[in-house]
């Protein structure tokens, strides 16, 4: 079983705490890197959407992403992260 440590993960300026298998760290970091490259991406192509509508466009490109085999690996537990860190989010806003 693999030891649990909490790491800090920064998602458009909104720092969060998590509690993560130590195993698995570098997939959360990457995870946080790649949502925060298409939030910054779709708001230069959208600069009037707000940031739930944003979020939502970035989760919704990395499922298609997804279906399409784009990952090599299984990506449901990323979806499912975003869609946690997403209502998350919301619930700070």
């Amino acid at each position: 079983m693999s030891e649990t440590f909490v790491i800090t993960v920064n998602i458009d300026g909104s720092s969060m705490k998590m509690k993560i298998p130590r195993d698995e760290e570098l997939i959360y970091r990457n995870a946080a890197k790649l949502l925060n490259e298409r939030i910054t991406n779709f708001r230069m192509k959208y600069p009037n959407q707000d940031l739930p509508t944003v979020l939502k466009m970035a989760a919704f490109e990395t499922a298609v992403e997804n279906q399409s085999g784009y990952f090599q690996e299984d990506a449901a537990p990323l979806v499912e992260k975003i869609g946690e860190w997403t209502k998350r989010i919301d619930s700070i806003l």
